[in-house]
């Protein structure tokens, strides 16, 4: 095998590889399937009790954690439910608003229009009364025509 150029702790050995990642583990000294502490064996011979206390070992333990997770999510529950309930409320006071804004605004566009067109009907009568007199007998005798082709086509 050639020689390294440099030596790092950042390097691995490849030497080990294709070990086991288990045996690798092993081999460096590290008991990677454990989760007990390491205790001192002169702790151990001196007397003193090595347990390991775990917070979820004691059946009450468990339960009142859960109890106190559970009522916590159903505050946060109540919480955003309230929360939601204020936001589609205000959602709705905006947009009933700019409804009525809108409806207003179609109100006062539809009576404009209204007034200009019979300001502009009675501008053209006064006018020009014959052309009016002719346009309306055109229209009548259109809509004529078309009801009479209409009935003939009935069956």
């Amino acid at each position: 095998m050639p020689q390294r150029l440099y030596s790092s702790s950042d390097q691995p050995d490849f030497q080990t590889y294709p070990a086991p990642p288990d045996e690798t583990a092993r081999l460096e000294g590290v008991n990677a399937r454990s989760n007990a502490p390491v205790v001192p064996e002169s702790a151990s011979a001196a007397g003193f009790e090595t347990r390991r206390i775990d917070r979820f070992t004691s059946d009450s333990g468990i339960k009142d954690r859960v109890s106190e997770k559970v009522t916590e999510l159903k505050q946060r529950g109540a919480d955003m439910a309230e929360r939601a309930s204020e936001y589609a409320s205000d959602l709705k006071e905006d947009a009933m608003a700019a409804g009525s804004r809108w409806a207003e605004v179609a109100r006062d566009n539809t009576r404009r229009a209204i007034n200009r067109s019979r300001e502009m009907s009675r501008t053209a009568v006064n006018d020009y009364p014959l052309h009016v007199i002719a346009g309306a007998a055109v229209v009548g005798i259109l809509i004529g025509m078309g009801l009479r082709a209409w009935r003939e086509n009935r069956v």
